[in-house]
């Protein structure tokens, strides 16, 4: 009886241990972190839901031509066609799968009906399965009547190109379904809102979201342009940990209603300044705002100490295949470290503010960028990000 005993408490145990990718820092000297990666394992009594929003998703078809130039009218002949996951919300899980996290996240979304809708379940509950984790991807996902959308991505050597077909409408009984899914999951630990919603959404639907399945342990992450005032609005009467407003710098100027930088040209940073103080006036002090810029310097701007950093990016060591999705896999970088998913040997627990936010923003620019290399949206090479976040090094400036 009594080695029966010892044998059920080692079983009970080892079920409660999680395996969580580590990056150990092992050296800290002006914001330069060498770095050594670990797989441990961490015992924890509960943990909670971590969601990522994705409320319109696509079956992607991604063709690589044999053609160095897409060149309209003529007939172009594709190297390989590859079949995958779309979307900003599912992207986003692509790259958080590529961190061995993707069982600590479940998609809130929308998904139509039809082959490419069936597709698209099927390849995220693949992802899940071959982490070793079963997965029912039904639990948040709400089937509407119409078809799921198809986005096709045209790749050649000198550019690419991306034809988004549009989404169909949900109806407000299927709106009412997935806040009834919301509302049976709790407080979460993360949210990530990503992108835009099918027509049919009430155009406040975010924030809702926001304020329903989150509280002051609410780590957030908000990819999207669609009612930013709202959102930021509904983080803050949540009372909700570190939220930060993820955009490229475009966004933040058309949301401030800034000027645009010339196509192709860096956006000033001195305009992005000015339109981040203004969208952070009336935010809560946990808040930040985020911004990418292409090949060009990131930004995070704090609403609590005023400061901001320029995150210049490393020179890569590979050449760029596909930038589509990049974004995507550095809000799926920034807050799967808000989570404490990406372990920093403990330093996530002493960090706080705005050490931890440029942390997290840090890290998800690594993603994005090593994202780049791979032929699939936001999929990346885990040792190329924790190279690429060793040699990125903000520069701080003060209010």
């Amino acid at each position: 009886i009594t080695i029966i005993f010892i044998i059920s408490l080692f079983c009970v145990h080892s079920f409660r241990e999680r395996s969580i990718f580590s990056i150990k820092i092992i050296k800290r000297t002006d914001n330069f972190f060498a770095m050594s990666m670990t797989n441990e394992f961490q015992s924890k009594k509960s943990i909670k839901t971590n969601l990522i929003v994705g409320l319109n998703p696509a079956l992607q078809r991604t063709i690589q031509l044999q053609s160095s130039d897409l060149i309209p009218g003529e007939v172009h002949r594709a190297a390989n066609v590859n079949i995958g996951i779309g979307g900003k919300g599912q992207n986003a899980f692509t790259a958080t799968n590529c961190m061995g996290n993707a069982h600590h996240f479940e998609l809130l979304q929308f998904v139509g009906n039809g082959f490419e809708g069936d597709s698209v379940l099927q390849l995220i509950d693949a992802k899940k399965t071959l982490k070793g984790n079963s997965y029912n991807s039904n639990q948040f996902t709400v089937r509407p009547s119409t078809p799921c959308r198809t986005c096709i991505t045209l790749v050649s050597p000198s550019s690419t190109t991306e034809i988004v077909e549009p989404s169909g409408s949900v109806s407000q009984q299927e709106v009412d379904q997935l806040l009834s899914a919301l509302a049976s999951a709790g407080k979460v630990g993360g949210l990530a809102v990503m992108g835009s919603m099918p027509p049919g959404c009430p155009p406040r639907l975010y924030g809702d979201i926001i304020r329903l399945a989150c509280d002051s342990g609410s780590q957030v992450v908000i990819d999207s342009v669609t009612d930013v005032a709202a959102c930021l609005a509904a983080a803050e009467t949540a009372q909700c940990g570190t939220v930060i407003l993820k955009v490229n710098a475009r966004e933040l100027c058309k949301l401030a209603g800034a000027a645009e930088a010339a196509v192709g040209a860096a956006v000033d940073p001195a305009v992005q300044r000015a339109a981040a103080a203004s969208l952070l006036a009336t935010a809560s002090s946990s808040a930040y705002i985020a911004t990418t810029d292409g090949p060009h310097p990131a930004f995070l701007f704090s609403a609590g100490s005023g400061r901001s950093w320029q995150l210049p990016l490393p020179a890569l060591s590979f050449p760029v295949r596909n930038p589509i999705g990049a974004g995507d896999a550095v809000a799926a970088g920034t807050i799967n470290f808000l989570c404490g998913l990406v372990d920093a040997g403990g330093s996530e627990d002493r960090e706080h503010g705005d050490e931890r936010a440029l942390a997290a923003f840090r890290w998800g620019l690594a993603c994005g960028a090593a994202s780049c290399a791979s032929n699939t949206n936001s999929e990346f090479d885990l040792a190329a990000a924790v190279d690429i976040f060793r040699r990125i090094t903000p520069t701080t400036y003060e209010n």
